[in-house]
């Protein structure tokens, strides 16, 4: 399949985007994404106080438990 390239023009970056007021999961989205097309590095390591945040995860972790690991 062939690459497909996406072009964005905005008015503000990551960096004018802040989590402690915008506390949606929508600007959380928004900022990661703008991070993202400005340097090509994927961080989304959003610390939630959980232990898993999704049943997925918790599976994962079962699993693996259980293989000791």
């Amino acid at each position: 399949m062939p690459r497909k390239d996406v072009k964005y023009f905005s008015s503000i970056t990551a960096d004018d985007i802040d989590l402690n007021r915008a506390k949606s999961r929508g600007a959380q989205a928004f900022k990661v994404f703008l991070a993202y097309a400005k340097t090509g590095l994927l961080d989304t390591q959003l610390k939630t106080g959980k232990d898993c945040d999704s049943e997925f995860e918790l599976e994962v972790a079962k699993a693996l438990s259980h293989h000791g690991l």
